[in-house]
């Protein structure tokens, strides 16, 4: 028997026994952490990590390890972790053969130990490894510290009692800057991207971005927009931690943990993407992430103007989740009259909110048939079925919501909402220059280095909705009423200032009373309704129906 078959045996033996112990004090545990016992575990930071997810969904993470070929596995020197959902789902695979230590195929492997094996059976039981970092394969240099405050374990310690007084000596926990989450990279230590703007299109994204760049400690990516995580046209996007590595951290400027600055992104689809919490926590655990929210009326038809400005309309309005996105320019696109005509036919036609789609939406034929599609300027505005999903997974201190219909009320009111954003990102007070807008139709600048926005004093007095006719800005008001009424509710779930009162509040007296909406009373349903993923053709005839909500069928896991 060879050194590594042994240790695939060991690691078997020790899982089961420790997943299937009868001791009582075993029968509840939430959580197995498997370390070597030259591994020093710092116990409050664990238990730290431990409180960001759910043991009840399958979770496995520790220091990821790859190999060309095979599935991702955790390194077992520095610490293994297992959710006990996760643990569960792998020991019902202990008898099959793809866990079976013997199998020939570890003969063709580079990495073949009890890691390996774990890695494997987690696979094959569809736990997937979840990224994260402070799981170290060896111990620091003594003058070094100060680079591992995220550290969880340390692997090759020959003295735990000689590293514990290192550690206190060194004062890790205040070394260097706390908002630092230090990554290893081309030989080095650099800090993970510290922000994300995640939407909406024409809530002010690309200001409060160039605003935030005026902060002596605010670095640019290289670009505003890098739509890297996914976005409305690529809703769920799956990245690796190659594509991390080696395609997304490489747009940001290389942070040292010694001289930190503060770096981030803002791509308004982010929202609209089902799979971009969970990828984005996975890689970037403590990253802040802003959303800023309009007024879905005006917000509608500023985008249209814009994708007018930009003969892109068409390329929106063709545009559905199983095709891409066409690259032809076109000045053909319908009036904005024509397309709120279309959403009145929807209310009538599919009748209730929750069975709409619009260009980011899995939908089934049943829907399409029954015209339940909305033109994605419209779509974007249905805020509560993606946000519901992005306030169940982001913890509270690491998302902060913006209203831009009460912010760009007056130049106090963006400081007031520029200083809430500095202190979120715990960025030193300062005065912002905020006598601009950016990437307004007129003026179109959402490039980093693109210099063109509007005066932000002279578009105030140019309302939007008021240059749609009224009985457009009535039917947008009453496709938009149930959703906003859902929205209002959200908030307040999750403790976040209420937004949706005074959205429309001019037009309630201008606009009748009775809804275009046969089955009003609805509610839209949770983001992850799909169509085709719920499974089978089946799932795909009642996929939207009122008794039917259809979980997605993707690996998106709450973290």
């Amino acid at each position: 028997m060879t050194w590594n078959t042994w240790l695939r045996f060991k690691m078997k033996a020790i899982f089961e026994f420790s997943v299937r112990a009868h001791w009582a004090e075993l029968q509840e545990t939430e959580w197995y952490v498997y370390v070597d016992d030259d591994t020093y575990v710092l116990w409050k930071p664990l238990l730290e990590l431990l409180r960001r997810y759910d043991s009840r969904a399958a979770h496995y993470f520790g220091r990821p390890l790859h190999e060309a070929g095979y599935p991702l596995f955790v390194g077992g020197g520095a610490g293994i972790v297992l959710s006990r959902a996760a643990a569960r789902q792998i020991i019902a695979l202990k008898d099959a053969e793809v866990c079976d230590p013997l199998s020939l195929k570890w003969a063709e492997r580079v990495h073949s130990g009890g890691d390996a094996w774990l890695g494997d059976c987690a696979e094959s039981a569809g736990v997937h490894t979840d990224m994260e970092f402070g799981f170290y394969p060896q111990p620091p240099v003594s003058n070094l510290f100060h680079l591992f405050a995220d550290a969880v374990a340390f692997h090759g310690v020959e003295n735990h009692a000689a590293m514990h007084s290192a550690l206190r000596a060194n004062g890790t926990a205040a070394a260097f800057d706390p908002r630092c989450v230090p990554v290893f990279a081309d030989h080095k230590y650099s800090c993970l991207p510290h922000f994300i703007i995640g939407g909406v299109p024409k809530a002010g994204t690309t200001s409060l971005y160039k605003y935030l760049l005026e902060h002596p400690d605010v670095l640019p990516a290289a670009d505003k927009e890098l739509t890297f995580w996914g976005n409305f046209f690529s809703p769920k996007r799956r990245p690796s931690r190659d594509d991390v590595m080696g395609d997304y951290l490489p747009k940001f400027p290389k942070i040292s943990p010694s001289d930190f600055k503060v770096t981030g992104e803002a791509t308004p689809g982010y929202l609209y993407c089902l799979t971009c919490p969970t990828y984005i926590l996975k890689y970037m655990p403590k990253v802040r992430l802003i959303f800023t929210l309009r007024d879905p009326v005006p917000r509608a038809y500023s985008e249209y103007l814009n994708k007018a400005a930009d003969r892109t309309v068409v390329r929106y309005l063709n545009k559905r989740i199983d095709n891409k996105m066409e690259k032809d320019l076109s000045d053909a696109a319908p009036p904005f009259s024509a397309l709120v005509a279309d959403v009145a036919k929807t209310m009538a036609s599919c009748g209730s909110p929750n069975r709409t789609f619009s260009m980011m939406d899995e939908y089934s034929d049943e829907m399409e048939e029954a015209g339940c599609y909305v033109n994605p300027f419209v779509g974007e505005g249905r805020y509560v079925r993606y946000l519901k999903l992005w306030l169940g997974m982001v913890p509270r201190r690491q998302l902060l919501l913006l209203n831009f219909d009460s912010w760009t009320a007056s130049a106090e009111a963006a400081q007031e909402a520029m200083g809430r954003v500095a202190a979120f990102l715990q960025l030193a007070p300062f005065s912002f220059r905020v006598d601009e807008a950016h990437n307004t139709h007129a003026n179109r600048s959402v490039h980093v280095d693109r210099d063109a926005a509007s005066d932000a004093d002279a578009i105030k007095g140019q309302s939007v909705e008021a240059q749609l006719p009224r009985r457009d800005r009535c039917v947008l008001r009453d496709f938009f009423m149930p959703y906003n009424a859902a929205l209002a509710g959200l908030l307040a779930q999750h403790g976040y200032e209420p937004m949706t009162e005074a959205w429309g509040a001019s037009a309630a007296a201008d606009c009748p009373a009775k809804s275009g909406w046969r089955f009003a009373e609805e509610l839209p349903a949770a983001p992850h309704a799909t169509g085709a993923a719920a499974g089978g053709e089946e799932e795909r005839r009642r996929c939207g129906t009122v008794d039917h909500p259809c979980l997605a069928g993707s690996d998106t896991q709450a973290t």
